[in-house]
């Protein structure tokens, strides 16, 4: 609470969002709120009782996708700080649907003056068996107790520059891009490092972007323009794509095939396994800096320039009769995801409104609702 004094009167946090919609729920995390609200029937856009939850200051802001425990009932969230480099992770209870208690927080990560103190949490916090992983701003990675809030390892794995995106698991390991120009693989038990790519941190651009595990490899991209596959097991370079703008985050991996999006405006369709142009490409407008979310035989991307676009994902060709195009300025960074027969999408910061949420028709890119409920252009 200290901590959270002290920057009172600093200016807002305006970061990226964050959301994770489990069922007919959204919880948001944006700017100093969080919310639940209703992304199906008739009250589709509307908040649950209890929300929006603000921060206990405006300087600390929530600027990266929140986890939700397997019962519903834990909202795990993370922060970073305006004025300084320092992180929080929060971990909220009474979340679920339906409940008459309000949301309250159940612990704060940093637990005591002994822990490590976070740098700002950039990436998702995942949520993986019961343990919490998550890299930040000073180039950690964490592992905690999701039950208790206490330090898995004995320690963080420190790599030596800043962590801007989450991190991904699976069952061996923590996969971490760091802007050290490394990709690390952790051993999720103890927290040793399996391996790093390259091994000298020298060879390749930074890595900015959070990586994609699929079928035992590991995919990232480059400020350099180039997409590297690397073998989940040892860390070696199976195949390597050279693309015509600088690589944000990570492809989507569906039915062997690779699909991203770099700054240039230029969305892939890869052969997974030799990195080959198997299907298709084509040109947006605007850059790309999100994973693209691939449902429904349908690639589904945002950009820069405040539009969305639909393309078939056997042949690249568009969906809806035009690109969905968003309003004050707003961008699409953050993937967007499928409930029923709805597209969530969830842009940044604009406007007067500190969260937003919009439910489009997955087939037409008609909008269907808007959170907050207002008047539309």
């Amino acid at each position: 609470m200290v901590l959270l004094a002290a920057c009172s009167g600093a200016s807002p946090v305006t970061g990226w969002p964050g959301y994770t919609v489990p069922g007919n729920t959204a919880y948001l995390a944006s700017a100093d709120q969080l919310v639940a609200i209703d992304v199906a029937g008739d009250t589709a856009g509307a908040p649950l009782i209890g929300w929006p939850q603000k921060s206990a200051s405006a300087a600390i802001g929530y600027y990266a996708q929140p986890a939700l425990s397997p019962d519903g009932k834990m909202l795990y969230v993370a922060t970073e700080q305006m004025n300084s480099n320092s992180g929080l992770v929060q971990a909220w209870a009474n979340v679920e649907r339906g409940t008459q208690t309000a949301p309250t927080i159940k612990w704060t990560y940093p637990l005591t003056e002994t822990d490590y103190l976070p740098g700002n949490i950039y990436g998702a916090v995942v949520l993986d068996n019961g343990v919490l992983y998550f890299g930040d701003g000073k180039g950690s990675i964490y592992a905690l107790n999701a039950e208790t809030g206490r330090p898995k390892w004995l320690q963080p794995v420190h790599t030596t520059a800043r962590i801007w995106s989450a991190v991904v698991v699976d069952d061996q390991n923590v996969y971490a891009a760091s802007q050290d120009h490394c990709l690390y693989a952790v051993n999720k038990v103890n927290g040793n490092q399996a391996w790093k790519f390259p091994d000298d941190c020298t060879t390749i651009d930074a890595l900015v972007g959070s990586p994609t595990v699929s079928n035992g490899t590991i995919y990232v991209g480059s400020f350099g323009s180039v997409l590297y596959a690397v073998d989940a097991q040892n860390g070696k370079l199976k195949w390597s794509f050279k693309a015509d703008g600088a690589l944000w985050d990570g492809p989507a991996v569906v039915d062997g095939t690779v699909y991203f999006g770099d700054r240039g405006g230029n969305i892939y369709a890869l052969d997974a396994a030799a990195g080959q142009n198997k299907k298709w490409s084509a040109k947006v407008d605007g850059g790309v800096k999100m994973t693209p979310l691939v449902s429904g035989g349908i690639v589904y991307v945002g950009t820069e320039t405040n539009k969305l676009y639909a393309f078939k994902a056997d042949n690249g060709q568009s969906v809806w009769p035009q690109p969905y195009q968003a309003h004050d300025g707003e961008n699409f960074l953050v993937t967007p995801v499928v409930v029923s027969q709805t597209l969530l999408a969830m842009p940044n910061l604009a406007g007067g409104d500190p969260v937003r949420l919009y439910g489009l028709d997955k087939n037409t890119g008609t909008l269907l609702w808007r959170y907050p409920a207002q008047k539309t252009q």
